[in-house]
């Protein structure tokens, strides 16, 4: 009888089928857990032929399974079990109604509901001739909102799902179409959003850096897409986005070709979002956005050009970050522009004083880091021409006293301005004689360190003349510290020379007219007796000439 019901159940099967789908909403338990026996049994006998209700069946199925009797859950998990194996026999059944059924109830709350949807999953995407890929787009943004279900046992769940998902796309990538892979990048991103559930974050990050390894360059007009998912979880080293960051830095290299660079709407985007993110909170983040548009700077020059109006002024407000590793790099990026461009050196050092002008602790605290970097970074000439020529327009004379100061002092002290330092004291080319002139009358606003740089280039006729005008000079508590300084300079190897220049018959008389000058105008203190004893040396100094 059983065989005969099989072989020809096929035309009752509606007949079968369609009375008993009302009952499964009756307000009576047991004719729901009747409903799902009887439904069971036909389904049984049926076998395939039930599937041209499966919309029917599905949908019932999905109420059932959240009914508040726990019988009749048992009875619609039975009835499930059987329809799914029914779908897996039929290798030829059409994937996508259940996956619109399934896209139409994604955003469901209830946790018994989101079970059932992902054993359905689960168990489709298990089986090789059936391929869910085509339809990820269109469920992922529901799926990765269960990450956030409170039942333990469904996130786990979920999160399988989505790593079979993410399996299977590996294997056949190609099935994604280019529309749908846009689709997903912006469910992704929207789910690395911090205020989304951990695991959420994660997994996403996970996609994305598999997305970037699976398609490449086909994905660079998304870029700012990307950046807007992974720049605010830079600094959450277990989200991952540092490594989809890399992979992402590494499509834009030197060595691509042409087709694969950024389109110029692209990379406008792409500004934008960095420049968004340049005042971050994370230090990792704002680390990151100079990174990027360094890097951006060196792969696409020509392109980058036109966005540096813009770019430029956030990168010099920038140095103002109270982080030393954003500052350097900072500069550096900086310094890179100012190469390409002598008028960039110029605005950027006119912004440098006015920030410094604005801000004494600026000066104070970071003045010095950023002039040494800078002429790490610059030919020093190139930056101490260029702010001094713009220190002797300077209308507060207090501001470019402070200023002359804190370049006498990197001038004098930073082993990386070593090379001026020399040129300076020998003043072999035109240019060095009208740099010495240049920084000769803006350092007229300090006469100790006026004093220190005649030292520096043996001028010390002209050192000594300025010296015995001190007594002139209101001699306050800065000048007296000044004063200390330039004594600890003339005894450091720095200035070694100006000390065996006593020994000369010539230099002799000059050098001890401004160190006597000196110790003059100094109180009783270690610089004092220091200057004291080098002085009480000279007489016993036999002269080498």
């Amino acid at each position: 009888m059983n065989r005969f019901g099989v072989v020809n159940a096929g035309p009752y099967t509606a007949k079968l089928v369609e009375p008993i789908i009302p009952s499964f909403l009756d307000a009576d338990l047991q004719i729901r857990y009747y409903s799902c026996e009887s439904l069971y049994n036909i389904a049984k006998i049926c076998r395939v032929d039930v599937l041209s209700h499966f919309s029917d069946i599905f949908d019932v199925l999905w109420r059932v399974t959240a009914d508040t009797d726990q019988n009749v859950r048992g009875g619609a998990e039975l009835l499930d079990r059987l329809i799914m194996d029914i779908v897996l026999s039929k290798e030829d059944f059409d994937i996508s109604i259940l996956m619109t059924l399934i896209r139409d109830r994604i955003y469901t709350q209830t946790t018994s509901n989101r079970r059932f949807i992902m054993q359905w999953l689960n168990t489709i995407n298990s089986t090789p001739y059936f391929s869910v890929i085509p339809f990820i787009s269109e469920i992922s943004d529901g799926l990765f909102k269960m990450l956030g279900e409170n039942a333990p046992a469904v996130r786990e769940l979920c999160e399988t799902v989505l790593g079979n998902f993410l399996v299977a796309l590996k294997k056949s990538p190609e099935k994604l179409a280019p529309i749908d892979r846009i689709q997903m990048v912006n469910v992704l991103v929207a789910h690395t959003h911090e205020n989304e559930p951990i695991l959420a974050r994660k997994l996403s990050l996970i996609w994305l850096e598999e997305f970037v390894k699976l398609y490449k360059s086909e994905l660079l007009p998304m870029l700012s897409t990307f950046l807007v998912g992974i720049l605010p979880s830079i600094d959450q080293h277990e989200l991952k986005a540092d490594c989809v960051n890399r992979l992402l830095m590494g499509l834009i290299g030197e060595g691509v070709r042409d087709a694969e660079k950024l389109e110029q709407k692209d990379l406008d985007n792409t500004i934008e979002i960095l420049l968004k993110n340049i005042n971050h909170e994370k230090v990792e983040t704002r680390v990151t956005v100079l990174n990027w548009i360094r890097h951006l700077h060196t792969t696409m020059p020509t392109e980058i050009f036109a966005h540096l109006n813009s770019i430029f002024p956030q990168l010099l407000k920038t140095l103002s970050d109270d982080s030393d590793e954003v500052l350097l790099l900072d500069l550096f990026l900086i310094s890179n522009i100012c190469q390409s461009d002598q008028e960039f050196l110029k605005k950027f050092s006119e912004n440098l004083l006015e920030m410094f002008r604005n801000d004494a602790n600026l000066l104070n605290e970071r003045g010095v880091l950023i002039i040494r970097q800078l002429c790490l970074l610059l030919p020093p000439s190139s930056i101490y021409r260029t702010i001094c020529e713009l220190l002797e327009k300077e209308e507060k004379h207090l501001f470019a006293q402070n200023m002359v100061s804190t370049l006498h002092g990197v001038l004098l002290t930073a082993t990386e301005l070593f090379i001026l330092r020399d040129e300076l004291r020998h003043l072999e080319t035109e240019e060095s004689k009208e740099l010495f002139q240049c920084i000769f009358r803006v350092w007229s606003n300090r006469p100790i360190a006026l004093i220190g740089l005649c030292l520096l280039s043996q001028h010390y006729k002209e050192s000594a003349d300025i010296s015995l005008l001190l007594s002139q000079v209101d001699i306050t508590v800065d000048v007296l510290l000044e004063i200390d300084k330039l004594v600890n300079l003339i005894e450091s190897p720095v200035l070694a020379y100006v000390r065996m220049d006593l020994l000369s018959a010539n230099h002799r008389p000059p050098l001890c007219t401004v160190l006597s000058a000196l110790l003059m105008l100094l109180p009783q203190s270690d610089a004092f007796v220091t200057l004291h004893k080098r002085l009480q040396a000279v007489p016993a100094l036999v002269s080498i000439e």
